[in-house]
């Protein structure tokens, strides 16, 4: 079974290699798993050379793989696509191997990638400066510009399919620019390529509404999820960037193309540090009802060239280019607020769908989890504490609710205004009632004492 044990040797191609091991768990194969199978790195040991071995999981083990590699190689020389040199391994040529680890099929080797992904730098939050930030996006608008000048996408952009490949040279000042290479190539798009047998699925944030159930495969598939990475890569200087990203993308994949605190907060970011034309494309790219309406990477890169950074700013200081009449850091709670804010209508949503689809072990753990971030006695605390508590009834007796849970809610929660009031006007009337009752009783009885 593969990986097999360390220091195991592999034939492959009539080169020998073994798997390396894990820089941080001793005797552990070092293997990154991603969405369609395992990169494992190994040794060359003829040459001393790093590669990457990829195995597939099964229901990605394609033979199209070996035609793929075969038309994608010339691709290689091209910026950012070094994962296109790849040797696939097949039954003509490795069956020994592949009797031994039937795991191999199609498996693809190609050169190992160092350095860091995007998510990494998202989930981690590094922090660098504007002109290093400045420096990533642009590397990405070139690799990509090129590549979309030759009718080349990449098709599956998102943050761990981009890595920073000699970071720590860049900022040491050995190299004089940060270079980007892309990975997972599988389901690149150019003329002639067939198009793969599985298109990306599932939602990012780097994933527009109108691709969410038709997945685009032609040559503008690119220009929305790399208009957002090149905007996050110039954004990241800030801190309230930073601060307020959703996880392993900048933006939560239920807010896209809507008007939130977090788009709000990015607009602003790139106005203030890169003017306003970085600005207007973002806009357009999350304006967009359509790839065509994104801006090409020709434009982020002719907007790029042309932005003048100041070099003697402090990084993460808005301040000193806002108007004199903001206070930043009101800014920044207000905003922090408001994505809390926006963030807990979502997961209330979220819970209510839960509810009338009949999962309600699921529902009572969003208000149960919702509940623990809003303040107690508030209405939305008591609007979940009596939702909560009629799941569990539900969940206890396991009969329907005859009533929307809505209006109940509503009609148990408390309403502002002249409520009160009205309260106390009922209870005078019903004690001017019971007296005026009395009244009149007594009298009767009077008068018929009087009487007899």
């Amino acid at each position: 079974m593969f990986p097999p044990e360390m220091n195991t040797k592999l034939s492959i191609h009539g080169r020998t290699f073994v798997v390396a091991e894990h820089p941080s768990i001793h005797e552990i194969p070092y293997g990154q798993e991603g969405r369609q199978g395992t990169v494992y790195k190994l040794i060359d040991l003829d040459e001393g050379h790093e590669m990457a071995l990829k195995v597939f999981k099964p229901s990605f083990r394609h033979p199209s793989i070996v035609r793929l590699s075969e038309q994608i190689a010339a691709f290689s020389e091209m910026r950012g696509l070094q994962v296109c040199k790849r040797e696939v391994l097949s039954p003509q040529q490795d069956i020994e191997l592949l009797s031994t680890y039937p795991e191999l099929l199609y498996a693809v080797l190609m050169p190992w990638i160092d350095g860091i992904t995007w998510s990494d730098v998202l989930l981690v939050k590094n922090v660098y400066s504007v002109l290093q930030c400045k420096d990533m996006a642009q590397s990405v608008a070139t690799t990509i510009a090129t590549m979309e000048q030759y009718g080349i996408a990449h098709t599956d952009l998102y943050a761990s399919n981009i890595i920073i490949s000699n970071l720590s040279d860049a900022l040491s000042g050995e190299e004089e620019s940060v270079a980007i290479e892309l990975i997972d190539i599988e389901g690149i798009y150019a003329s002639g390529l067939d198009e793969p047998e599985n298109l990306p699925e599932g939602i990012t944030g780097y994933t527009p509404l109108f691709m969410r159930d038709y997945p685009d495969w032609s040559k503008y598939s690119d220009r929305f999820s790399g208009g957002i990475i090149i905007s996050e890569m110039l954004s990241w200087v800030s801190d309230e960037i930073r601060d307020n990203a959703w996880g392993d993308s900048f933006f939560d994949p239920t807010e896209m193309h809507q008007e939130t605190p977090r788009y709000f907060l990015m607009h602003r970011t790139l106005e203030t540090y890169y003017g306003n034309e970085i600005a207007g494309l973002f806009a357009r790219v999350w304006g967009a009802q359509q790839l065509q309406q994104c801006p090409t990477f020709g434009e982020w890169m002719v907007c790029l060239s042309s932005v003048q950074i100041k070099t003697n700013r402090e990084p993460d200081k808005l301040d000193s280019m806002m108007t004199e009449d903001e206070d930043e850091d009101d800014i920044g709670q207000q905003l922090a607020i408001e994505i809390v804010s926006y963030t807990i209508e979502q997961h209330l949503r979220k819970a209510r769908e839960l509810e009338s689809q009949g999962k309600l072990a699921s529902a009572l753990w969003e208000y149960g989890t919702l509940i623990e971030h809003v303040p107690e006695q508030s209405p939305m605390a008591i609007e979940i504490n009596i939702a909560m508590t009629m799941v569990q009834d539900r969940l206890e007796s396991e009969e329907p609710v005859p009533v929307s849970l809505k209006q109940t809610i509503k009609s148990k929660i408390p309403q502002s205004g002249n409520t009160t009031k009205d309260s106390q006007y009922q209870l005078m009337w019903y004690i001017t009632l019971i007296i005026s009752g009395i009244v009149v009783l007594f009298s009767v009885l009077i008068y018929i004492l009087n009487s007899i």
